[in-house]
């Protein structure tokens, strides 16, 4: 985590099949850390999985770049 992050640390986790996809993410998605977050789903992207859940249950805080 970055010394600028506001707090809890971002966690993504994925589970997916040729289906679906839900992406897990929790802690705070800031400016610093959302770069994770965007790195899966455009992974998922890649992939060509046709569902993808972004569940964001247990995110603390996201900020305008979380969102983007």
């Amino acid at each position: 985590m970055s010394p600028k992050s506001r707090g809890r640390k971002l966690q993504v986790k994925v589970n997916s099949d040729n289906e679906k996809a839900v992406i897990m993410v929790s802690g705070d998605v800031d400016l610093y850390t959302s770069p994770e977050m965007r790195k899966a789903i455009t992974k998922l992207c890649k992939k060509k999985v046709p569902l993808v859940v972004v569940n964001l249950k247990d995110v603390d805080y996201m900020d305008s770049s979380g969102v983007a």
